[in-house]
């Protein structure tokens, strides 16, 4: 045991003198939640919306009003078209003074619709407006107008404008993350994300160091085991990811607000039989190659590419093709992914992770065995 702690000892001594590997370890995780938290989301904001009615007067301050109070869009008047016999109807809420542009009468003729359609058509070619939403007085209907150049806008504000004025729609309850803030998401993602940059890539990174400056002989020569030597090398990058992991759930806590509604036991255990994984392809890693530039592109390639794209992280995996679904069944943070989410935002048991909590154990000892086996041969 005395050797053991002095070996990790001395690992340790190396990651405190390496400031710049230090710094990111810390930082990373840090800068990512953040980043992910609050600058990158994917909820669409201030939603430009604009309300026009044809035909006969239509209550357009009403519908404007029911359209102003969801967060996510920004109410704006249309330009009427000239020569239309259109006319503006200022309407008031009790809240906000709103202008809006009222085209054509009853008796309105095509030339005047036709008018109205190419307002509609420049306001949404000029950026004035992502959505019109056109009230049709003859017709007694609604109809939405959306600039679709960008699919991903278009529809969440047609789901925008379709939840604020309820119509014809069920009472929606959402469960779990009633707010639909994406950083629910993105933070059991980035989870899977860190601990692969943090154990995959340094840890087969410093290994392949030890290569490179010749340090690695002194070890295989000397009377420790290779076990306890390896061990030891990664014992510090348990610890700094042990930590990590808890800066994560505490700034996910107390600074993105997510509730955390699960045990946190139970997203501990899925983290440290994950971290143990990583860790494992880290040495798997440095036992197939001899730089740190080889090793970096190794890591990152069978790890973090997988992870980001195939994982669920970003991109759904039901929506890929049945083959990658087929795929994405052999990456590791996938399985992390989806269990965490669970407990974490779902709140449920481990118990009723079982499955993922099995497979992620099963992958960590074929990567372990692996690893260590691969490590025995190359010292003799």
């Amino acid at each position: 045991m005395t050797t053991f702690l002095a070996f990790v000892r001395k690992e340790a001594l190396h990651i405190l003198r390496d400031w710049r590997t230090l710094l990111v370890v810390v930082l990373l995780p840090i800068v990512q939640i953040i980043l992910f938290g609050f600058a990158v989301s994917t909820e669409v904001n201030d939603l430009r919306v604009r309300v026009a009615a044809t035909g006969r007067l239509t209550d357009v301050g009403r519908l404007a009003a029911r359209l102003d109070a969801s967060p996510y869009l920004r109410i704006a008047p249309i330009d009427a078209p000239a020569g239309s016999g259109n006319k503006s109807a200022d309407r008031n809420d009790g809240t906000a003074d709103r202008n809006f542009q009222t085209a054509g009468r009853k008796n309105a003729q095509d030339d005047g619709l036709n008018a109205m359609d190419e307002t509609i058509d420049r306001a949404l070619r000029r950026g004035e407006a992502d959505a019109v939403l056109v009230a049709d007085g003859r017709q007694g209907r609604l109809q939405l107008i959306v600039d679709a150049s960008n699919p991903n806008t278009a529809t969440m504000a047609a789901g925008y404008v379709a939840g604020a004025l309820g119509s014809g729609t069920p009472d929606v309850r959402m469960l779990y993350n009633p707010q639909m803030l994406s950083a629910h998401n993105f933070v059991p993602g980035l989870m899977g994300l860190i601990f692969v940059i943090i154990c995959a890539v340094l840890t087969s990174v410093a290994i392949v160091r030890e290569k490179e400056t010749g340090s690695i002989e002194l070890l295989l020569v000397s009377p420790v085991s290779p076990l306890t030597t390896v061990a030891a090398k990664l014992t510090p990058y348990f610890a700094v990811s042990c930590v990590n992991l808890a800066t994560i759930l505490l700034l996910a806590r107390y600074v993105l607000g997510i509730p955390l509604a699960g045990h946190v036991a139970a997203t501990v255990v899925l983290s440290l039989v994950y971290i143990v994984f990583a860790l494992s392809v880290g040495l798997l890693i440095s036992t197939l190659v001899r730089t740190q530039v080889a090793a970096m592109i190794a890591a990152l390639v069978a790890m973090m590419l997988p992870t980001i794209l195939l994982s669920g992280m970003i991109f759904p995996v039901e929506n890929a093709p049945r083959l990658l679904q087929w795929v994405s069944a052999i990456v590791p943070a996938r399985w992390y992914i989806s269990a965490v989410r669970k407990v974490m935002i779902e709140g449920l048991p481990l118990a009723r992770v079982w499955l993922e909590l099995a497979v992620l154990t099963g992958m960590t000892a074929v990567a372990l065995a692996a690893a260590l086996k691969k490590y025995n041969q190359r010292i003799d």
